[in-house]
């Protein structure tokens, strides 16, 4: 897949090959650790700015996209901007974090099977213990009793 503009979607980084891309997230360090795209690496944007570009000569030498992104996409596209100017195949996700997790969670609860088996787990897992918890208020307060259905 060949993108001409800076930019890349959520969906389409979805459709990407990760073997083909070094992500890179520009977030502060509880932002990362609380929450981040599989794959990405942080590095703080300072290092990039500052003229720091060693860490993207594997990702050159190997043709590997560098796609980078923040919280909004705003520092992302900066950052970006100066790898491309550097000779880099640079993007950015214009959507940032946000957007990508926004749509993983409709990604997941589209997957009809995957929310099947959790369903399942969950039931499994606390059936005994609110069914007996239930079966016993109905009992205890007399809450179904002989002739209430017809």
């Amino acid at each position: 897949m060949e993108f001409k503009s800076l930019e890349i979607t959520a969906e389409e980084l979805a459709a990407l090959d990760p073997s083909s891309y070094l992500l890179i997230d520009l977030r502060d360090e509880d932002a990362y650790e609380h929450g981040k795209i599989p794959g990405a690496i942080r590095l703080d944007p300072e290092e990039i700015s500052e003229g720091d570009f060693s860490m993207f000569a594997e990702a050159a030498a190997s043709s590997k996209k560098i796609i980078l992104y923040c919280k909004y996409g705003i520092i992302s596209e900066d950052l970006a901007l100066l790898l491309r100017d550097k000779g880099y195949e640079a993007y950015h996700n214009a959507q940032g974090y946000g957007r990508w997790a926004l749509e993983e969670i409709k990604r997941e609860a589209a997957n009809e099977e995957k929310r099947e088996r959790v369903e399942k787990s969950l039931t499994k897992k606390f059936r005994k213990d609110l069914f007996s918890r239930f079966t016993k208020a109905i009992v205890r307060y007399k809450l179904v009793e002989e002739g209430d259905i017809s």
